[in-house]
């Protein structure tokens, strides 16, 4: 179906959001946004963050248009590019001991705390 105004859409995706499931005549109906060319390009560009988020196992959403939500702790940081999301949030978590796949993978020893920089150096 096309929407010719952008708060018509806007308001269906929220409502679709918020309802969380829909039915139509016993079926389910999945409401998806559309994403332009460049969008999906722009929002493609995550793809190596989150696979490292991902084995890290952090949670993470990528919101429209193209914001890296990585969830730490208590805390939501919001990145609106994957250089920030190194920067500004991958350096700052730790491994603390014990506490994952990813250490193991790595080989390393999972007694140890190590910094996500040293990390990164490895992969």
């Amino acid at each position: 179906m096309f929407l010719s105004e952008l708060k018509d859409k806007l308001k269906i995706l929220r409502l679709a959001r918020e309802k969380k499931e829909l039915m139509y005549q016993g079926s389910r109906v999945f409401i998806y946004p559309d994403f332009s060319y460049g969008l999906t390009q722009k929002r493609r560009l995550f793809d190596p963050v989150k696979k490292k988020l991902r084995e890290m196992g952090i949670r993470y959403a990528l919101l429209y248009p193209s914001t890296l939500r990585i969830h730490i702790g208590d805390e939501d940081h919001l990145c609106n590019s994957p250089e920030e999301a190194e920067a500004k949030v991958l350096r700052q978590i730790w491994i603390r001991p014990g506490s994952g796949r990813l250490q193991e993978n790595l080989g390393i020893n999972t007694d140890t705390k190590i910094s996500v920089d040293a990390i990164l150096l490895m992969m």
